[in-house]
């Protein structure tokens, strides 16, 4: 068996007097080759995991949209109790005078806790179509604009990629 070290490239060539060699590699199993095969590998480059970016393939244009879609319905469910104060606050001089906590009180003890999300269909379509949209073609309207790389990608082009996509979608929502 013949090893050599060269730079950041590890050679390993089998000794034809084996049948077969066993090494261990960066992972707990060891690997076998067959016989007068000869094995390079790149110290440098490793193989991605299943969950790291390099080996999960890019998510298609609808994938992208329902991702943002989603994630813009889950935010909303969470964010329009506050905003339900908010416009109570700002409608009512009487909710006004109570504050934040008082009108928490006020509205979940006359009308019940579900009352701080009425309206919430309303918010849901609204980030459904509009908010997906807008997000979900970020990435597309990036790479129309010509960001693909980092030498390439510029403040300018991105700021027109995120206008031309939030356009986009003020057309839909």
């Amino acid at each position: 068996l013949r090893s050599h070290s060269h730079q950041k490239h590890l050679f390993i060539i089998q000794n034809p007097n084996h049948s077969f060699i066993t090494f261990s590699t960066t992972s707990s199993l060891p690997l076998q080759l067959p016989p007068y095969t000869t094995n390079t590998m790149s110290l440098n480059s490793r193989s991605p995991l299943a969950t790291s970016p390099a080996a999960a393939a890019a998510p298609g244009l609808m994938q992208q949209i329902g991702m943002a879609g989603s994630a813009a319905v889950i935010t909303v469910s969470f964010i329009h109790p506050i905003d339900v104060v908010k416009t109570r606050i700002q409608v009512s001089p009487e909710y006004a005078a109570l504050g934040m906590g008082g009108t928490v009180k006020k509205v979940v003890d006359s009308e019940g806790p579900l009352a701080m999300w009425k309206g919430v269909n309303a918010a849901w379509l609204r980030e459904a179509s509009y908010t997906s949209l807008r997000l979900g073609l970020y990435e597309p309207c990036k790479i129309a604009f010509g960001c693909t790389t980092p030498e390439n990608t510029t403040f300018i082009k991105k700021f027109a990629a995120g206008s031309a996509a939030g356009a986009l979608g003020s057309l839909a929502g």
